[in-house]
């Protein structure tokens, strides 16, 4: 095997170009890549927050709903029904009955004073 100054500067040509390449092109590269890569996980966590603040939100939002509804029905006033069967006329002037329900005494009192104003009027 015959070694020559070539091969000898080769090896220093390939020392040198790896070195310049190692520290000039490769350690920017690999820098830039984990900067990317931990803003990347940071925002994925901010983003895993987010959305457990937003679940959080819709359950208190959703518990807050169930009480109020909860506390409506439980005090809500407590009307009496009433079946009102009323005669009307249309056009032709065949009578129908219509079963009108009205959940207050009193809208079934205007109901009828305003019936019987109307029935004078024809």
């Amino acid at each position: 095997m015959n070694i020559n100054a070539t091969i000898l500067i080769q090896i220093i040509n390939f020392a040198v170009v790896y070195w310049l390449l190692r520290n000039l092109l490769f350690k920017p590269v690999v820098t830039i890549i984990d900067t990317d890569l931990s803003d990347t996980t940071t925002l994925v966590n901010f983003i895993d927050q987010q959305k457990k603040s937003i679940d959080i939100q819709e359950k208190e939002r959703e518990r807050s709903w169930y009480a109020c509804r909860h506390y409506f029905k439980n005090n809500r006033p407590l009307f009496i029904r009433h079946v009102v069967s009323v005669n009307t006329t249309n056009i032709k002037d065949q009578e129908r009955n219509v079963a009108v329900s009205y959940d207050d005494s009193v809208v079934v009192d205007v109901y009828k004073a305003l019936e019987e104003k109307i029935k004078n009027v024809h």
